[in-house]
């Protein structure tokens, strides 16, 4: 395969571009206010209702709009095809006293599994993707624990794994923990890609959470809605990727068709999507159907030695699944690699955009109130999964 990769758009908040771009606009008084009149409609509704109603509303402000384009920007193809491969390997987690060592140790493990995979499928791969957290694993810890724990994108890490690309020539795409300077004290979790030129193309923040549920207390997009739109601008809220083996939007989230249907209207191609315990393939599968794209789902393997649950927490399952919701491929529970080939000219020669008939559903969105208001974590940062359970006990509207 020819190397035609050209300069990588950049996508996601904590980039160099954005980092000017976030000073520029806390800089300026009618952006704020304009963002905080948004606010005002848009917390009434769900996230991609949200995301939709304050592209209309923020037309005035420079450089932030949403412009909805049906043919949607994309930049030329490297190659016709793509080799897709996921690898499916272990959720190990590390002793959040010794964190350094124990993401070494993963890392290490997520190259010789790359170099693996080279060896046995052969040829080169366009795009390689891991599962939720193969860098540290997944515990329930509290906030302390899980700020040592994190990784800091771009970092140490990354730069490995950017060589690798390099060496490959190829997108490598995983989920993670990760701190952030601009975000003291919060821990997000993140949808990294990396490009083949071994440098960070995107990192996706995960959009929303399960508040009044498990006690999860990362910090999402939904979350921190208010700063995160000041800092990054609306297009950010669900950014996508736009690489030259497609476009592409990286999520943790399960069970949240709008939010896949505002991804693939602003022109994903494909959902990398990746889970620490079970795929939920009737969801991958009417996601991909219904907004006629491809997806992948990264799951973690069946690890019976698990840290912290005994049994583990991974049941595989990882699964690639084309625009009509057929798996073209599967893994078992154990630990391995799955392999497809997705035609990504062919298929951009005839996508088109979800086209939904918003008229009809505008009245109901628009008098609707979501059981829990945005922007929860601006307030306070919970310490435990305990600790959050507690502090939206009294938070939901009905």
């Amino acid at each position: 395969m020819s190397d035609t990769r050209g300069s990588l758009v950049v996508s996601g908040p904590a980039t160099e571009m954005n980092k000017v771009v976030k000073n520029e606009m806390t800089k300026d008084p009618s952006r704020r206010r304009l963002i905080k009149s948004s606010l005002g409609i848009a917390a009434s509704l769900p996230l991609a209702s949200a995301s939709l109603l304050a592209a209309s509303s923020s037309e005035e402000a420079e450089g932030d709009a949403i412009q909805f384009d049906p043919n949607y920007r994309r930049r030329e193809l490297r190659s016709d095809s793509i080799d897709y491969r996921i690898i499916q390997s272990p959720d190990i987690a590390i002793d959040p006293a010794n964190p350094g060592q124990g993401r070494k140790e993963n890392l290490e493990r997520m190259l010789s599994l790359l170099d693996r995979s080279s060896t046995f499928f052969g040829g080169t791969p366009d795009l390689i993707s891991f599962h939720e957290m193969p860098l540290h694993g997944f515990g329930e810890w509290d906030r302390k624990q899980m700020l040592r724990v994190a990784a800091e994108i771009p970092g140490a890490e990354t730069e490995a794994l950017g060589r690798k690309a390099r060496e490959m020539n190829c997108y490598i795409s995983f989920g993670t923990y990760a701190k952030d300077e601009d975000w003291p004290d919060h821990v997000l979790l993140l949808g990294v890609l990396i490009g083949p030129d071994g440098t960070v193309v995107a990192r996706h923040w995960k959009a929303r959470g399960t508040l009044g549920g498990l006690g999860l207390f990362t910090s999402t997009v939904y979350e921190c809605l208010e700063r995160y739109v000041e800092m990054y601008g609306w297009d950010e809220v669900v950014p996508v990727a736009r690489t030259d083996i497609g476009n592409i939007c990286l999520t943790g989230v399960q069970y949240d068709p709008l939010l896949f249907m505002t991804m693939a209207m602003k022109g994903a191609e494909l959902f990398l999507r990746f889970a620490t315990g079970s795929v939920p393939m009737a969801d991958a599968q009417a996601m991909s159907r219904s907004y006629r794209v491809y997806t992948g789902y990264a799951n973690s393997s069946a690890y019976p030695d698990h840290r912290y649950y005994p049994g583990g927490v991974g049941t595989g399952g990882s699964a690639i699944v084309d625009p009509s919701g057929e798996p073209i491929a599967v893994a078992g529970p154990a630990q391995g690699d799955i392999r497809a080939t997705i035609p990504i000219k062919a298929f951009r020669d005839e996508h088109r955009v979800p086209s939904p008939q918003w008229e009809l559903y505008e009245p109901v969105f628009r008098q609707f109130k979501p059981r829990f208001s945005p922007g929860w974590f601006l307030k306070y940062l919970p310490e435990s999964w305990a600790d959050t359970r507690a502090y939206f006990a009294d938070k939901a509207n009905w």
